[in-house]
C-alpha cells in the first residue's frame, strides 16, 4: 500500500503503528508516550477516525457460515451507521444500511435473526431480501417503489469471510483477494462452525491476548 493511500496526518492510531514498524529500535519504542486525552474524548477526532479508518476501507464483518440459510442476517455498527448483512434468496450475501427509506427507523432491531422479508416497525414499509421495496401502504398508486430500495453497501465474500465497504468508490479488491486467499484458505473459515457464541467470544479474547503477548 502506497504512503499516499494512508492518511498519516489524520490516521493517528494507524500512523503510530506504522512508525513502530518502521523504527523498531529500542530507543524509539521507549520514547513513545500515550496520546493526549482529547484523542480519546474529542467527537471531532472520533469522526476523523471513523471517516478515515472505516468509511474508506474494506471491513471484515464476520464469517459466511454465521448466515448459512436464506433470510439469515446479522447487524453491526460502524460509528453512527447500522449495517445489515443478509443471505439472499439466490444464496448470495448482501449488505444494506439498516435504515428504512421512509422515516429512518432501524429495520432489523436484533443483532442476529432470520426473516422472509424485512418490515420496518414504524410504518411497516416492507423490503425483500434483495433490499427492494415491495410494500408501502398509503403512498398512492403513482409512488415509484423502485426509487426507494434500501441503500446497499459493497460486499465481498472471501474464503468464508465477509468483507464490506461503506466507501462510495471502494478500492479494487483483486490484489487483496490474491494475498488474503493464500493466507485464509488453510484456516478453513468457509466450513468453520461455532457451537456456542459465548465460547466464541472467549476464544477470540484469548487468541487476541496471545497474539499481543507474542509481539511484545
Amino acid at each position: 500500500m502506497s504512503a499516499d493511500r494512508i492518511d498519516f496526518e489524520r490516521g493517528i492510531v494507524f500512523s503510530l503503528r506504522v512508525i513502530v514498524v518502521w523504527k523498531p529500535a529500542r530507543e524509539h519504542v521507549l520514547s513513545f508516550r500515550t496520546l493526549p486525552a482529547r484523542y480519546y474524548t474529542d467527537p471531532g477526532v472520533f469522526r476523523e477516525e471513523i471517516e478515515n479508518f472505516y468509511f474508506g476501507r474494506w471491513i471484515c464483518a464476520g464469517r459466511a457460515t454465521s448466515i448459512p440459510n436464506t433470510g439469515d442476517y446479522f447487524t453491526l455498527e460502524v460509528g453512527p451507521d447500522s449495517i445489515a448483512i443478509v443471505r439472499g434468496a439466490d444464496a448470495g450475501i448482501r449488505g444494506f444500511h439498516n435504515v428504512c427509506r421512509h422515516r429512518g427507523s432501524l429495520i432489523c432491531t436484533e443483532t442476529t435473526g432470520h426473516a422472509k422479508k424485512f418490515i420496518c416497525p414504524y410504518h411497516q414499509w416492507t423490503y425483500g431480501l434483495d433490499g427492494k421495496l415491495i410494500a408501502c401502504r398509503g403512498m398512492g398508486d403513482d409512488f415509484d417503489k423502485s426509487q426507494f430500495s434500501l441503500k446497499q453497501v459493497a460486499v465481498h465474500e472471501l474464503e468464508g469471510l465477509i468483507y464490506f465497504s461503506l466507501a462510495k468508490n471502494p478500492w479494487d479488491t483483486q490484489r487483496a483477494r490474491e494475498i488474503i486467499s493464500t493466507l485464509a484458505r488453510p484456516q478453513g473459515f468457509a466450513t468453520a462452525k461455532v457451537a456456542d457464541a459465548e465460547a466464541e467470544t472467549k476464544a477470540v479474547c484469548v487468541t487476541g491476548q496471545l497474539r499481543c503477548e507474542h509481539f511484545v
